[in-house]
């Protein structure tokens, strides 16, 4: 078992890039209610910066590759919203620089600081003093898509 499982995160980009597409939010809860597509609703548009943004000079856009985010609710090739002004919190999934890696960890700090691994095949990390660490920021959002490429 491996202390330190690879992890692949590309930087896709940062918050205030995207400008609001005008997308239609509906509220309805049954087929009858669906948006008809003619433009007769009534639909608020949904605007993702203010769903997903919260600091807006502060949220980077990662992307996740590879299996280390097995069984973490993150998947290859999704986007992970990251907010470096939020206060991470236990239990918030984080992205941390150790050693020069960044890599993604589950934030445990009831006891004492630890990094806990997303899936069985790495170690949890007791951070100490001595470690050459930096918490790049809180995972506020991940973001899927549902096609194949």
């Amino acid at each position: 078992m491996n202390a330190q499982q690879p992890q692949d995160i590309t930087l896709v980009g940062r918050s205030g890039f995207f400008r609001n597409m005008g997308l239609a939010l509906h509220y309805g809860e049954t087929r009858e209610q669906l948006p008809k597509g003619d433009g007769s609703s009534q639909d608020q548009p949904l605007d993702l910066n203010e769903l997903c943004v919260r600091h807006p000079t502060a949220t980077f856009f990662l992307r996740a590759s590879g299996e280390a985010f097995q069984g973490s609710g993150i998947s290859s090739g999704d986007i992970m919203v990251v907010d470096r002004a939020l206060n991470p919190q236990h239990g918030d999934m984080v992205v941390v620089k150790l050693d020069g890696e960044f890599m993604v960890r589950k934030l445990a700090c009831q006891t004492a600081l630890r990094l806990l691994p997303l899936n069985s095949r790495s170690l949890p990390i007791q951070v100490t003093e001595s470690m050459d660490i930096e918490l790049f920021g809180v995972i506020a959002h991940v973001i899927r898509s549902m096609r194949a490429a």
